[in-house]
């Protein structure tokens, strides 16, 4: 039996079925599609302009982008370690993105990292460096696997990071990392990212306005040495910033909230009750010997120890309090008896570490209270709120010798 193509169709010559006169089944099929081999296409990969050597005449020359003076200074230097400190609406960003794309253009096969709070922060970075890359005529690719990205014809690789530890795991031999609002980012991401530096030693840029006296940034800032780098710039010298502007800031904000915003001041939280500029003076050893001048010899003091077990995300916290009560050295107009006072005087106050052990607590309280001499003269207040109570009842079995007191608080 012989068969013939129809096109796509191969249809038999001979019925298989006749149902009845006139009614006739053929069996068809539709053979399998011949594809005719493609040829096999290799495209070169585009090359790069000539790259500069010098950041700041890339970013002026290169990229036609007006950097002001300060944000020369600051992409000119060479040291691996870099933190800035500065006002909102410096231009930090800006600096942080011709970095990172100077960097990866100079650097074939590199890896750079954008980390932030959020990935919608360390997106908008990745945006202003693709802005920059249009301006440099470098065609826009991204990495594959990765949303937030852009590849470099010379394959270097430039990637904005999720802001959390859990989804960074994979990324090795990193050649520079750029953390934005690295003030916001909470210690567990920046301490996830920088083992990714081991096999490269790579840079450093930390880039941020300031907060409060707590976690990486701070510490990397106030840390002492020349490992980084450090650059603080306010918005008296930024000349983009309009003095009415600052000063209607100063106005609606108030000047603890204005001083962090735009002159890099590290002392106001937003979540403490005291400016800790204030704190601080108070528990100096100079204000706290000032205060003991009273008229006739030391005047009787009680030492307070206020404590707080703290919760899952706040950190446990230590207070010492001393109530110095004496004669001064003046009279009353009248009576002419000395006139008496009652100051207080920060002696101590410390962070514990999150998740310490209660054990660990109990120590600590056990070595200030040594510190401070005689227990009798102590009391000690614990925030029994909560998870309070339990530890409340480990100290009582402790018998430190001071006056142990609890206290709850409720929102009525």
């Amino acid at each position: 039996m012989q068969s013939t193509f129809d096109r796509d169709v191969l249809v038999l010559p001979e019925p298989r079925h006749q149902l009845r006169e006139g009614v006739t089944i053929y069996y068809t099929f539709t053979p399998p599609i011949r594809h005719q081999p493609r040829s096999v296409v290799t495209a070169t990969p585009a090359l790069l302009p000539e790259i500069p050597a010098f950041a700041p005449t890339f970013a002026l020359e290169t990229l036609k982008f007006p950097i002001d003076a300060m944000q020369q200074e600051v992409l000119a230097v060479a040291n691996r370690r870099v933190i800035i400190c500065c006002c909102r609406q410096w231009g930090k960003s800006s600096v942080g993105a011709i970095k990172a794309l100077h960097h990866a253009a100079s650097n074939p096969g590199s890896l750079t990292l954008l980390a932030s709070r959020t990935s919608r922060q360390s997106g908008e970075l990745l945006d202003k460096i693709v802005t920059f890359a249009r301006l440099f005529d470098i065609p826009i690719r991204r990495v594959p696997g990765h949303s937030r990205s852009l590849l470099l014809p010379n394959a270097a690789r430039i990637i904005a990071l999720p802001g959390k530890p859990d989804f960074l795991r994979g990324f090795s031999a990193v050649s520079l990392l750029i953390v934005d609002e690295a003030a916001y980012v909470p210690d567990e991401l920046y301490h996830a990212l920088r083992p990714m530096l081991a096999t490269t030693n790579g840079a450093v840029w930390l880039l941020s306005t300031s907060r409060n006296r707590s976690g990486f940034f701070f510490d990397e800032w106030s840390s002492e040495g020349t490992a980084w780098s450090k650059f603080i710039v306010t918005a008296a010298e930024c000349p983009r910033i309009d003095r009415e502007f600052l000063e209607e800031e100063r106005r609606l904000h108030g000047p603890a909230l204005y001083r962090r915003e735009y002159f890099c001041d590290f002392g106001y939280t937003g979540q403490s009750f005291f400016e800790i500029d204030s704190l601080d003076n108070a528990a100096d050893p100079d204000h706290y010997l000032a205060a003991q001048q009273f008229a006739f010899g030391r005047p009787a003091t009680r030492i307070v120890i206020g404590f707080d077990v703290g919760q899952k995300a706040s950190h446990p916290a230590i207070v010492v309090l001393e109530i110095v009560t004496g004669a001064t050295n003046r009279r009353n107009p009248v009576s002419f008896e000395w006139i008496h006072e009652t100051r207080f005087i920060f002696r101590r106050i410390e962070r514990l570490p999150l998740n310490m052990p209660y054990e660990s607590m109990v120590s600590r309280i056990h070595r200030v209270v040594r510190d401070l001499g005689d227990p009798k003269r102590i009391t000690l207040v614990v925030d029994a709120t909560g998870c309070g109570q339990p530890f409340v009842e480990l100290l009582r079995k402790e018998k430190m010798d001071v006056f142990l007191t609890s206290i709850g608080i409720t929102s009525s």
